[in-house]
C-alpha cells in the first residue's frame, strides 16, 4: 500500500522543472556522443560488452544485441527472450526464456488454440528450470535461435516455427521519448544511492514486431500451418523480479496493421511511476509514446487486475483511445518464495473504435508465496579449455579416464565423447569399458617417421593398389602391454587405412578435407543386450519421448539394419519420472555374437525372440541412466550401450544431430517475407521483367536486399518516408519470387508534391489500382504530410536526386579501373574483399534506382498537366500520354538489339553466315575473335565493351554474362541469321512538335507551353532510364566473377565439390563455410538446388492480395511421388536413377552413394538406428522401415508414393 501511495502522490516537487530539463540535456549529450561512436569490427564479435556500453541515450550494435551475451556477474543477472504471438482466429502464443547463473532458467510457455484448448508447459505455474545450456536458448525442451540478426530467429518445441521480423527493434535505451523518461526521473528523490541503483540494476531492453509461422501438431488432433503477428523482446542485464512492484504493459495489434505497445512500471528503488510505449505503422514509421493516463493503482488492484477497462495514449500528435478486454490469463511465479507473479492476459482491444488483439501482461510483487525449494543443476561436463591441455599437445596415447581426451582436437570426436562419458559413469550408474586413444599426435607421428608412406600417399592415381601398399609400410606402434598387441596392430590399421588415404582425398558432405585421424583402442564387450536410446524422439524431437531400439547380442546387427529390433518408447516427466508407454517386438532373426578366437559371427535368433529382450525394470533404469547423461553433457543425446550379466555397459554417447531439420517446405519458405496487415496488394509487375522467376539464395542476400533498400531510400528521399533497416518492406519474396509491395510504392506517389498514387503506378505498372483506396494507403504508410511538409521534402529531394544521380554517373568512370578480389591468394582474402566492397554493390543499385526514377519525376509531370489535376482519367488522357512518350532520346537498352542485329549484318555481309551457322558454339566465338574478320571482329569487340556484361536474368549471381561466357550471344546470333531479320529497319518515332500537334485533351495556352518545356526533359529522362541500371548491371557483373572466382577457390580448395553450390549459400553463410567447413551448409546447399527448379517452375498471378499463392507446389519432404526401383544387391545398384524410391531388403553404408540420387527409401529391415534411417533423416528424405516383403510386393517402373510420418 505504501507503494500504491508513492505512485499516487508522486508529484513534480520544487525542484522538478530543473531536473527534467538537466535530464534532457545530458540525454541528449549521450545520444549524439554514441550515434558518432564508431564500433570496431573487434567490438562487433567479442561479446564482452559491460554495463558501461549500456544504458539510457546509447545502444550497442545490432549483432551485439542480437548474439547471446555473458550474463552479469550479478546473482541476479539476466538474458531474456520472448515472443508473443496473436491473431484474430484466436489463436495465441506467448514464451518467454530467461537465462540465469548456474545452469538454471525461466521458462514460459502458453499456447491457446480455438478448439483444443490452453496449452502449458509441464512446469508451470513456476518457471524454474535446470541443467540448461550455456550458451545458447535451450531450455525445458524449447530451443530459441537468431539466424540473421533482427531479421529472423527460429523456435522450436517438438518442431519449428520461424519468426521474420516486420519492423526494425524499439530500443528502450534510445528510442523512448525523453520527455517521458525525464519526467520519471525528475519525480523521484535524486541521491548518490539512487543513481548507483538506476546504474547497477540497468537491463539493456528491446521489442521488434514480426511474424510467427510454421506447423502446428497437436497429438490427437489435425496437423494445421499457423502464421501469427508475434512480438519479441530481449532484455540483458540485472533483474530480481521483486523489486518492480508492479506493471502493466499491452501489446495491440490493430486490424489496420498498427502495432502498439503501452503501458506503466513501478519500481520503487528507481521509478516508482514509469510510463513507456510506442506505435508503428506497417510501412515502419515509428513513433515514441508521449503521454499515457493508465493508472496503475486502479487497473493493477489489489491481488488481481482488472479484465476490463479503458485509457488513452498520445502518439506521433495524434491522440488514442483504448478499451481492453482480457480473455484467457495464464498465471506463473518466479523465484523460490514465489515473489514475483504474471499475469499474461490473451485479450480484445479496440483502438478510436477499431478491433485489436493482443496480449496484456501485469506483473505483481507477490508477498503470500508460497516458497518451495528449487532443484539446483548439475556441473556441466564439457571440453576442456586449450589453456589445460599443454601437458597432453605431445601425448601419443590417452586413457580415457584423461582430463587430455577430453578434447576432439587431441582425440577426434568419437574419443572425447568417451573421455566425456568416462568423467560421469559413476554418476549416471553405468560403466565405460576400459580403453585408450591414439592421438592426433601419434597419426602426425606415423605420416611424419615414414618418407615411403608418404611418397606412396601422394600418388592417387590407382586407390586400390596404394591403399595395400600404404597399409604395409605403417610401421607397427607401441600401446599398452594389457592388450594383445598383434589384434590391436590390425584394428589400428583398419581404422588408419582409409584416412592415410584419403589425406587429400576423404569427403565430408562433398568436400575435400585433410584429415588427422585419433584412434579408439577399447575392450570389447561380449553383450547378452545391445541397442540405442535417444533421449529426445530422433524425427519429431519430442523431449517427452525416448525411444530405444533392442536386440540380442551386439549392436552391430542392429546398425547394419539386418534385424528388426524391438522398440521402446518411453513417456519422460519433468521431474525425471519415466513410463514405458509402447513396445513393439521386433522379429530378431539374426543374432551377433562374439567368436571363441577373435571377430564376430552371425547365428540364428534365440528362442526368446518373440519376446522384448529388455524387462520393464531395465527399461526404467536405462532411461533414468541417460537422462542423466543428457544433463551432464547438457543436450539430448544419442547412446549406444549393452547389457552382460545384468549390468549397463555404456558404449557412446553423442550428440542429436537431427533434431530441428528444416522440410523441403521450409526450405522453400525459408527467404518467404512476412506481411504486417496479410491485406498488402503485392505485385509481379516489373519487378517481374527485371528478374523473372525464382532467386538463388547468394542473389536474395545481395541483389534482393540491395533493391529493397534502394527503394527504400528513394521513398525516403522523394517522399519523407521511413528507411527501415532490417525487414524487407519495397521488394518481398514468396518461394524465392520476388514482388512489390504496392501500399508503399502508393504512399510515395501520395506523399510527394503531386499527391496521386494513380501517378506511381502508372509510372511502374502502366496501369491504376483503383482497388487500392487512398485511405487504405494512409493507413499503412503512416501520418499524412502536410502541403508544406511536401514541398519542402520535394525541395530537398531535388537536390538528394541531384547528388545521387552524380554518384550513379561517377561510377561509370570508376568502373573502368574496379575490381574485386583481385589480389586475392586465398578464398579466406576474396572473400573478405568481397564483403569490403558489398557496400559499393549496395549503393550502385540505390543510386541506379534513384536515376531511374527520375524519368517517373517527368512522367508524373506530363501525366498532371495531360489530366489537369484530374481523379478520374478519360480515355483521350491515355492515348495522348502514350503518343507524347511514344519516342524518347538515347533509349540506352535499345542498343543491344539493335548492336546485335548489326553484328549479325556484319556476319552476313562478310560471306561468314553459313559457316557460323553450320561451326559450333565454340568455334563461333573464335571467328567472332578472329582479327582475319576486320568488320566483325570490330563490332564484336565494342558490342562486349558496352554491352558484355548484360544477359538474361543478368542480376541473377548464377548467371554469367555474355563476356563470362560468348557461347550465350552466339546462340542469339545464329538464330537472327536463320531468320534473316539483321537487316536495319526505319525509326518512326514523331518528334516533340509532332506530337504536341496531335494531343485530344484541349489545353490552355500555359499549359502547352510548360508541357512542351517539360516533355524535352521528360523524353530525355526516360531514354535514360535505363542507363542506371546498366551501370549497375556492370558493377554488379564484377562481383558476379568474383563470386565465380570465390567458388572455384572453395572448390579447388576442397571446401566446396561442386562450383554452382556456392549460389545457393547467402553470403553470411558463405563466410561460415569460409571459416568453419561447415558439413551442414553444404548439405544444406545440395539440399536447396535440388528444389530451385521446382521454384523455378512456379507462377503467380500479377497481382495478389495478401501472402502470394503459387500455381502449384512441391510436395513436401514426408510425402514424395516417384518411380520405384526394386534392388535386391547392390551390384544391382547401377541401375538408380535420379528421384527415384528406392526399394530394398536393408542398407549399410555401400550404399551411401546412391542417396544424393534417390528421393526416398523403403527397406524390408531396420529400426531408428538403422544406417538407411539415419542418413535418410540427414538428407530430409521420406523413408519406411521395417516394411516386410516390400521388393517382393512391388515392381521397378511403378510410380508410388512413398508417405512417412516419423522415419
Amino acid at each position: 500500500n505504501s507503494h500504491i501511495d508513492e505512485m499516487k502522490n508522486s508529484s513534480t516537487g520544487r525542484w522538478y522543472t530543473i531536473k527534467k530539463a538537466l535530464f534532457l540535456c545530458l540525454y541528449k549529450i549521450r545520444q549524439r556522443r554514441n550515434k558518432n561512436k564508431a564500433v570496431s569490427a573487434e567490438d562487433e564479435h567479442n561479446g564482452e560488452e559491460g554495463r558501461e556500453d549500456r544504458g539510457y541515450g546509447q545502444s550497442l550494435s545490432p549483432l551485439q544485441l542480437e548474439q547471446v551475451p555473458q550474463l552479469d556477474k550479478d546473482p541476479y543477472g539476466i538474458d531474456s527472450v520472448y515472443f508473443g504471438g496473436m491473431s484474430d482466429s484466436g489463436t495465441r502464443f506467448a514464451i518467454r526464456m530467461a537465462r540465469r547463473h548456474n545452469r538454471c532458467a525461466e521458462i514460459w510457455l502458453v499456447l491457446e488454440i480455438p478448439g483444443i484448448g490452453v496449452l502449458e508447459h509441464p512446469v508451470h505455474p513456476d518457471t524454474h528450470v535446470t541443467n540448461t545450456s550455456t550458451n545458447q536458448y535451450n531450455a525445458g525442451g524449447l530451443r530459441i535461435e537468431m539466424i540473421e540478426p533482427m531479421k529472423k530467429w527460429r523456435v522450436s518445441f517438438n518442431g519449428l516455427l520461424r519468426w521474420k521480423a516486420t519492423t526494425d527493434p524499439f530500443n528502450f535505451d534510445s528510442d523512448i521519448d525523453a520527455g517521458v523518461l525525464a519526467d520519471g526521473l525528475a519525480k523521484e528523490k535524486w541521491t548518490r544511492e539512487f543513481f548507483r541503483v538506476l546504474r547497477s540494476e540497468h537491463q539493456t531492453h528491446y521489442e521488434q514486431w514480426g511474424e510467427l509461422s510454421g506447423k502446428l501438431s497437436v497429438e490427437g488432433h489435425n496437423e494445421q500451418f499457423i502464421r501469427l503477428t508475434c512480438v519479441r523482446d530481449h532484455s540483458i542485464g540485472v533483474r530480481d523480479w521483486r523489486q518492480k512492484y508492479r506493471y502493466a504493459i499491452h501489446f495491440i495489434f490493430v486490424e489496420s496493421g498498427l502495432m502498439i505497445q503501452t503501458g506503466v512500471v513501478s519500481m520503487p528503488a528507481t521509478m516508482s511511476n514509469l510510463k513507456i510505449g510506442y506505435l508503428i505503422y506497417p510501412s515502419g514509421e515509428t513513433w515514441p509514446v508521449s503521454d499515457i493516463d493508465i493508472k496503475l493503482w486502479e487497473v493493477a488492484e489489489d491481488k488481481t487486475p482488472k479484465t476490463q477497462y479503458s485509457f488513452n495514449f498520445k502518439a506521433g500528435k495524434k491522440n488514442y483511445h483504448v478499451e481492453v478486454e482480457g480473455e484467457t490469463t495464464p498465471i506463473w511465479y518466479h523465484h523460490d518464495d514465489r515473489g514475483s507473479k504474471i499475469y499474461e492476459i490473451f485479450s480484445r482491444y479496440k483502438v478510436n473504435g477499431r478491433k485489436a488483439y493482443g496480449i496484456t501482461e501485469f506483473h505483481y510483487r507477490n508477498f503470500d508465496g508460497p516458497s518451495y525449494s528449487q532443484a539446483e543443476s548439475v556441473p556441466l561436463i564439457c571440453s576442456p579449455p586449450r589453456s589445460d591441455l599443454d601437458m597432453y599437445q605431445e601425448a601419443l596415447t590417452l586413457t580415457f579416464d584423461s582430463i587430455g581426451c577430453c578434447s576432439p582436437d587431441l582425440v577426434g570426436g568419437k574419443g572425447a565423447q568417451l573421455g566425456l562419458l568416462t568423467q560421469i559413469e559413476e554418476k549416471v550408474g553405468g560403466k565405460v569399458p576400459r580403453g585408450f586413444c591414439l592421438t592426433m599426435t601419434a597419426f602426425n607421428k606415423q605420416i611424419e617417421v615414414s618418407s615411403a608412406l608418404m611418397y606412396t600417399l601422394q600418388k592417387l592415381d590407382d586407390l586400390s593398389s596404394i591403399c595395400s601398399n600404404a597399409v604395409e609400410k605403417i610401421a607397427s606402434f607401441p600401446v599398452h602391454e594389457e592388450i594383445e598387441r598383434t589384434a590391436v596392430k590390425h584394428r589400428l590399421l583398419d581404422r588408419w587405412k582409409p584416412s592415410l588415404v584419403s589425406k587429400a582425398t576423404v569427403r565430408h558432405s562433398g568436400q575435400e578435407v585433410v584429415v588427422l585421424v585419433g584412434v579408439v583402442i577399447q575392450e570389447m564387450v561380449p553383450s547378452d543386450i545391445s541397442g540405442v536410446l535417444f533421449t529426445n524422439h530422433p524425427v519429431t524431437g519430442s523431449c517427452n519421448h525416448m525411444t530405444i531400439d533392442a536386440t540380442y547380442g551386439l549392436g552391430e546387427a542392429v546398425v547394419s539394419g539386418k534385424v528388426s529390433p524391438d522398440s521402446i518408447t518411453v513417456l519422460r516427466q519433468w521431474d525425471g519420472q519415466v513410463s514405458i508407454s509402447e513396445i513393439s517386438i521386433g522379429q530378431k532373426l539374426t543374432q551377433v555374437s562374439i567368436k571363441d578366437d577373435g571377430g564376430v559371427k552371425e547365428e540364428a535368433g534365440t528362442a526368446n525372440s518373440a519376446t522384448c529382450c529388455l524387462n520393464d525394470e531395465q527399461i526404467i533404469e536405462l532411461s533414468k541412466m541417460c537422462i542423466k547423461i543428457e544433463e551432464y553433457l547438457g543436450s539430448p543425446r544419442d547412446v549406444e550401450w549393452a547389457v552382460k550379466d545384468g549390468k549397463f555397459y555404456l558404449l557412446q554417447a553423442r550428440p542429436i544431430t537431427t533434431l530441428d531439420r528444416e522440410t523441403d517446405e521450409d526450405l522453400i519458405h525459408e527467404f518467404d517475407d512476412p506481411l504486417v496487415t496479410g491485406k498488402e496488394l503485392l505485385t509481379t509487375g516489373n519487378i517481374g521483367e527485371m528478374m523473372p522467376g525464382a532467386i538463388t539464395p547468394l542473389t536474395h542476400s545481395t541483389f534482393k536486399r540491395a533493391i529493397d533498400r534502394g527503394v527504400n531510400t528513394y521513398s525516403e528521399i522523394a517522399a519523407g518516408g521511413p528507411y527501415v533497416e532490417f525487414p524487407a518492406k519495397m521488394v518481398l519474396s514468396c518461394c524465392g519470387h520476388n514482388f512489390i509491395n504496392m501500399n508503399n510504392v502508393d504512399a510515395i506517389g501520395i506523399y510527394n508534391i503531386h499527391g496521386k498514387k494513380e501517378n506511381a503506378e502508372l509510372n511502374l505498372l502502366g496501369q491504376t489500382l483503383p482497388e487500392l483506396t487512398v485511405q487504405e494507403v494512409q493507413e499503412y504508410a503512416g501520418n499524412f504530410r502536410s502541403l508544406y511538409t511536401r514541398i519542402i521534402t520535394t525541395f530537398l529531394y531535388i537536390f538528394k536526386s541531384r547528388k545521387r544521380e552524380r554518384i550513379c554517373e561517377g561510377w561509370q568512370k570508376r568502373l573502368e579501373s574496379y575490381t574485386v578480389g583481385q589480389n586475392a591468394g586465398n578464398c579466406e582474402e576474396l572473400y573478405k574483399d568481397i564483403s569490403r566492397k558489398l557496400p559499393d554493390y549496395d549503393e550502385i543499385w540505390s543510386t541506379g534506382i534513384t536515376k531511374s526514377a527520375n524519368s517517373g519525376v517527368w512522367a508524373s509531370a506530363v501525366i498532371g498537366i495531360i489530366t489537369q489535376g484530374k481523379t478520374e482519367y478519360e480515355p483521350q488522357h491515355w492515348s495522348d500520354i502514350a503518343l507524347l512518350l511514344s519516342k524518347c532520346d538515347d533509349v540506352y537498352s535499345a542498343e543491344v538489339p539493335t548492336a546485335v542485329q548489326s553484328l549479325a549484318r556484319a556476319i552476313a555481309h562478310q560471306g561468314l553466315k553459313e559457316r557460323f551457322l553450320s561451326s559450333s558454339d565454340k568455334d563461333c566465338v573464335a571467328l567472332l575473335n578472329d582479327k582475319n574478320n576486320t568488320e566483325v571482329n570490330k563490332q564484336y569487340k565494342t558490342f562486349m565493351e558496352r554491352h558484355g556484361h548484360r544477359y538474361i536474368r543478368e542480376a541473377e549471381l548464377l548467371e554469367r554474362s555474355w563476356k563470362a561466357e560468348p557461347e550465350k550471344l552466339v546462340s542469339v546470333i545464329k538464330a537472327i541469321l536463320r531468320s534473316g531479320s539483321y537487316e536495319e529497319r526505319q525509326s518512326c518515332g514523331l518528334s516533340v512538335d509532332e506530337a504536341m500537334s496531335q494531343i485530344q485533351t484541349p489545353l490552355g495556352g500555359f499549359a502547352r507551353f510548360m508541357l512542351k518545356k517539360i516533355l524535352i526533359k521528360g523524353r530525355k529522362a526516360v531514354g535514360q532510364r535505363e542507363f542506371g541500371k546498366s551501370v549497375s548491371v556492370k558493377l554488379a557483373d564484377k562481383f558476379k566473377e568474383a563470386y565465380w572466382q570465390l567458388a572455384d577457390m572453395m572448390t579447388r580448395e576442397g571446401r566446396l565439390p561442386e562450383k554452382d553450390l556456392l549460389f545457393y549459400l547467402t553470403h553470411s553463410e558463405i563466410g561460415k563455410l569460409v571459416e568453419t567447413r561447415s558439413p551442414k551448409l553444404v548439405s544444406k546447399a545440395f539440399r536447396r538446388r535440388k528444389i530451385f527448379p521446382k521454384l523455378m517452375k512456379l507462377k503467380f498471378p500479377k497481382f495478389s492480395v495478401g501472402p502470394p499463392i503459387p500455381v502449384r507446389l512441391p510436395v513436401c519432404s514426408g510425402k514424395v511421388t516417384g518411380i520405384a526401383r526394386v534392388v535386391k544387391s547392390l551390384e544391382e545398384a547401377d541401375n538408380i536413377e535420379r528421384d527415384d524410391i528406392l526399394i530394398v531388403s536393408y542398407t549399410d553404408v555401400g550404399w551411401s552413394p546412391y542417396f544424393p540420387l534417390i528421393a526416398g527409401l523403403v527397406t524390408e529391415m531396420g529400426g531408428l538406428l538403422s544406417h538407411g534411417a539415419v542418413v535418410a533423416r540427414e538428407y530430409g528424405m521420406p523413408c519406411l522401415v521395417n516394411v516386410p516383403n516390400a521388393t517382393q510386393l512391388f515392381n521397378s517402373g511403378i510410380s508410388v508414393v512413398a508417405c512417412s510420418n516419423f522415419f
